[in-house]
């Protein structure tokens, strides 16, 4: 074969990689927010969201009137429906609502943090496969009922210049009164589309799990905040799954408060659970030996 002749052999086969996508990628940079909140904030609770933690103390409620004295902070208190959250979907890298019972803590968060490449950079995204959109983060702490927060993420891709969005909710359930154990007593976060339907993954026609966080006095990790990393592919920037779960929490595939299955102990609890049964063996490994001894006399 001559030289020319393998140059285009290389050149033909680069083509075709192209051409079936294989070696495509995108340029994409992804923002997302939480922009609206469905629930009732009661005289005894208070919703915030406030860049770089600049709340301060909040005085007295009373009926639809900003509380919160810091810029870009506020808070009302009333039963709302889709009452606006001033973050944009299109600029925020980090987003994060707190709400709480005041002077009982701990409060309750969740934080979306979208995924950046190396410096803040685009990422290079395969086209046509799942890729993590972020990081979801749900903290468990005192509330008063269940509650909807508008949740938007944005998929700039340079490469097509097109923007990729998705819309829904994050649906938050509480399982009060915690009576169960520490898994049944989890609260849980759960993603919906714009319509409230649970979202379902278009690759495996799977419902998303629901990401639940233990109640910080019953934790088995002594911890109530959850993280879990979101995947999506494009198109209408579809939720496909949710993985890497870290901290006080667990996935389960219910999207009620009765799990679906016990939920797999974490790694520490497990060799607690190991250390502490192996002395028992031990001693029940003894007495089948003493009785078979007995037994021979």
């Amino acid at each position: 074969m001559s030289k020319h002749t393998g140059w285009f052999v290389l050149l033909a086969a680069c083509c075709l990689l192209l051409i079936t996508g294989t070696v495509q990628a995108d340029n994409v940079s992804i923002t997302g927010a939480f922009t609206s909140f469905t629930g009732v904030v009661t005289n005894q609770s208070l919703l915030d969201w406030c860049p770089a933690d600049q709340c301060g103390s909040i005085g007295p409620p009373s009926q639809g009137v900003q509380l919160c004295p810091d810029a870009g902070c506020s808070t009302f208190f009333g039963p709302l429906t889709n009452f606006p959250i001033p973050m944009n979907p299109s600029q925020d890298t980090t987003s994060s609502v707190t709400f709480s019972v005041p002077f009982n803590p701990p409060s309750n968060e969740l934080i979306f943090k979208a995924e950046q490449g190396l410096n803040g950079s685009p990422l290079v995204v395969d086209p046509h496969a799942a890729f993590k959109l972020g990081t979801l983060t749900f903290t468990n702490g005192l509330w008063t009922g269940d509650a909807d927060f508008g949740f938007s993420i944005v998929a700039q891709d340079a490469t097509t210049q097109t923007a990729h969005v998705f819309t829904g909710f994050v649906h938050m359930g509480l399982t009060s009164p915690n009576t169960g154990t520490p898994a049944q007593n989890a609260d849980f976060i759960y993603l919906t589309d714009a319509a409230g339907n649970p979202v379902v993954s278009p690759l495996t026609d799977v419902t998303l799990p629901s990401l639940r966080a233990y109640e910080l006095a019953d934790s088995p990790t002594g911890s109530n905040t959850v993280s879990a990393d979101l995947y999506g592919v494009f198109g209408s920037l579809d939720p496909t799954s949710l993985q890497n779960v870290t901290g006080g929490g667990f996935l389960d595939a219910s999207l009620t408060p009765a799990l679906s299955t016990p939920p797999v102990p974490e790694p520490s609890t497990l060799v607690l659970l190991i250390t502490g049964l192996l002395p028992m063996a031990g001693t029940l490994k003894k007495n089948l030996l003493v009785r078979r001894i007995s037994q021979q006399r």
